[in-house]
């Protein structure tokens, strides 16, 4: 079924109960005379549930959504025990108005409950069922004049109805119906008129054999009219379509307060579902070619949305502005490198969730260095445009999401290609499909400390003789409201370094989430890796409620509380202890860690605050400061032994090749053994290689064991041919460092 847009045709044929559903049709025949007929029905009703989407019909009160809720906007469903009728055949319409309200913002119909009665026999009796022609429109008042903008007119048949063709003097039988609808039909809050089309026709030949069961105008032991906007009048336009209305009457209007002059009918709309951005920066600052964070927009957001905002029903077609524009590393056209233009693409996924791919450039084609990739396994590709950008902008043609529920939550992404599709992809933007209207969340602040209660450096004693240096600190929020919107992020920049006794300092690279490597000056988020073949929960960030409490993150690490509960704890609490850690006698480790701490509001894709500091243990060990290598290679992105490696290659100045293995070691209780590792390179003579025992390790959120091999080395070979061994696992590689 497709609802289309205000103005439009659209038809649904429902085979099982033969539902028909049309948009804005409008159908009269002549007929010369109106019969208005009132009668008492004190029966009980029955209720029933009909989904336009798949025809079914089920006996049931009450179908509720999962995943999401609806609220009565508007409600005028108490039966005042009165039925009324008039001229069927298609010759009358009555129109009733009213004024929507309260609970709600949205302008999205989830659904609407009315009820009704009909003399016609039911499908399931030999009969064609009930029938009626049902619109809503935008800004009517009772009283005449042609019908304001029209929401959507549809006609329903095969309606559960009586057990043989009767008339409303012979016998009929009424019923409770919701009606789900999706596509979900837009109405504007405010002045709404709802109409009941008279299309059948009784065993008398003249009244309608369906028609609607009528409600009080207020409560019915109230004294007067409620607060739905609603007068105790009628318009009856006979026939169908000719304006002004033929009469605008009132029924069983009392001196005493009786108001029973209402068709029966409440609307429901979608709540508490607002239009999220929010940037993916698992790999902040590996891609160059990441989006700039003023995000642009063609046609602007919904008001009070932020840029890109994604909603159902809205007519979207971002523009995305790349933050190097048009400078791209590594330089040059593909294969290595990338043009200064090229696709930009956007999906909306149902279902689907971001995920980070590799990101360093690998040494050998196809130069793979895709930072984020969009998961959307067994999903349905609901959206997929490609644009084109010119390595500054990108953008698509403006479009409509469909007012479809399925698309409700759905995850939307964005990236931009260069060059062939599997070489390079930009960082990823991504967000939530809401409801245009709904009441855009926002994260309050109550208290944010970071650092809390640091030790600055502190050396402690370990098993095997060893010892660690490292600096521990806490990292503590509070919300007040919204609290499902805020989240911590923990961004880190920053070296190490390491000196065995008198020898010179080697520098150590420590790997932070999947694809990204810590930087000596450019924050990027504090992560750690997920080990090969891992089937359990993962979660390698701080503060993301979308992941969940396991592997490194302990309730002790990284936790939500007040309640305990990860989604929506309106306190957070976090712990890190950087470092280095398994030292022996004689090993004196440096580091230097710039940290960035933020309250990131997740509904509004806006950071509340940020907090920044740095963790130095001890000053650098030698005058001129950090080592300097004459020449740097990492080659990321390795399962050696199942383990995640990342081989570092250096020259220095004293004729030494430095190899160091830094295995991931996050999801292990075990230090890595130095008698599990083994490095050769051909030809070159091993000068010094680890200690026996655990390896020294690196420590920031994720934990990172180094195996660090010393080799003489003259100049040549240009290209070395490095043997790595991990738990037997041997992986070759051939490296140039001219």
């Amino acid at each position: 079924m497709t609802i289309k847009p205000r103005g439009s045709l659209a038809s649904l044929a429902c085979a099982s109960f033969g539902i028909a559903l049309t948009l804005f049709g409008s159908t009269a025949t002549a007929q010369s005379q109106s019969g208005k007929v009132f009668a008492r029905y004190n029966k009980p009703l029955r209720s029933v549930t009909l989904d336009l989407q798949t025809g079914t019909l089920t006996r049931t009160p009450t179908v509720h959504d999962k995943g999401f809720t609806t609220c009565a906007n508007f409600s005028n469903v108490d039966l005042g025990g009165f039925v009324g009728v008039d001229t069927g055949n298609k010759f009358c319409e009555w129109f009733d108005a009213g004024q929507t309200s309260g609970c709600s913002n949205s302008e999205l119909i989830r659904s609407i409950l009315f009820a009704y009665c009909s003399s016609a026999a039911s499908v399931g009796s030999g009969g064609v069922g009930g029938s009626v022609r049902m619109g809503f429109y935008e800004g009517y008042a009772v009283g005449g004049g042609t019908p304001t903008t029209a929401c959507a007119v549809f006609t329903l048949t095969g309606l559960p109805a009586n057990t043989a063709d009767s008339s409303f003097f012979g016998g009929f039988r009424c019923y409770f119906i919701r009606i789900l609808l999706n596509p979900l039909i837009n109405c504007a809050n405010g002045r709404i008129a709802y109409s009941w089309h008279f299309m059948d026709v009784g065993r008398d030949g003249v009244l309608a054999a369906t028609f609607p069961f009528l409600s009080c105008v207020q409560s019915c032991s109230g004294t007067g009219p409620d607060g739905t906007g609603m007068v105790d009048l009628i318009d009856e336009y006979c026939p169908s379509g000719v304006f002004p209305p033929r009469a605008t009457f009132s029924f069983g209007t009392t001196p005493f307060g009786s108001y029973f002059t209402s068709i029966s009918m409440q609307i429901e709309k979608m709540v508490g579902v607002p239009c999220r951005v929010a940037e993916f920066g698992g790999n902040s600052g590996c891609n160059k070619d990441g989006w700039l964070g003023a995000i642009k927009t063609a046609p602007p957001a919904p008001p009070g949305l932020p840029p890109l905002a994604a909603c159902l029903g809205h007519n979207w077609g971002p523009q995305v502005e790349l933050e190097q524009k048009g400078v791209h590393v590594p330089a040059g056209n593909p294969p290595k490198g990338h043009g200064a233009s090229g696709a930009v693409v956007y999906k909306i996924f149902v279902p689907g969730s971001p995920n980070d791919g590799p990101c360093p450039a690998a040494p050998f084609a196809p130069y793979n260095r895709r930072v984020e990739l969009e998961l959307a396994a067994g999903s349905l590709g609901a959206l997929n445009v490609i644009g084109l950008h010119n390595g500054t902008l990108g953008s698509i043609v403006p479009q409509v999401i469909p007012n479809d529920i399925s698309f409700l939550g759905a995850t939307w992404a964005c990236y931009a290609e260069f060059g062939p599709p599997t070489r390079d992809r930009s960082q990823l933007v991504y967000g939530l499909i809401g409801i245009r209207g709904a009441p855009a969340e926002t994260c309050t602040l109550l208290s944010f400390d970071a650092p809390k209660n640091p030790t600055g450096c502190v050396t402690t004693p370990q098993p095997m003789n060893r010892f660690s240096v490292h600096s521990d600190f806490r990292m503590e929020a509070e919300f007040q409201t919204a609290c499902h919107c805020c989240e911590y992020r923990q961004f880190v920049s920053g070296e190490l370094s390491v000196r065995r006794g008198l020898n010179p300092i080697r520098k150590l690279v420590h790997p932070l989430g999947p694809g990204v490597l810590m930087h000596a000056t450019i924050l990027r988020e504090d992560g750690a890796r997920k080990t090969p073949g891992f089937s359990g929960n993962w979660n390698g960030r701080y503060g993301h409620r979308t992941d969940p409490v396991n592997g490194i993150n302990t309730v002790a690490k990284d936790q939500y509380v007040n309640p305990i509960n990860r989604a929506t704890g309106c306190k957070y609490e976090g712990k890190d202890a950087p470092g280095v850690y398994n030292l022996v006698a004689g090993e004196q480790p440096s580091f230097v860690f710039s940290f960035q701490g933020k309250i990131h509001d997740f509904c509004q894709g806006v950071d509340v605050q940020t907090k920044g500091w740095t963790v130095i243990c001890p000053a650098p060990l030698s005058p001129s400061g950090w080592p300097s290598p004459i020449k740097e290679v990492n080659i990321d992105g390795n399962v050696i032994g199942g383990r995640d490696v990342l081989i570092s290659l250096f020259t220095y100045a004293d004729n030494v090749l430095t190899v160091i293995a830094a295995i991931d070691n996050t999801q292990q209780a075990a230090s890595v053994d130095a008698a599990d590792v083994s490095i050769s390179v051909d030809t070159l003579t091993l000068v010094e290689s680890p200690p026996s025992g655990p390896l020294l390790q690196s420590v920031s959120l994720g934990t990172t064991a180094h195996a660090i091999y010393d080799f003489a080395y003259f100049g040549t070979p240009t290209i070395v041919h490095v043997r790595v061994t991990i738990n037997g696992d041997l992986m070759e590689f051939d490296v140039d460092m001219s």
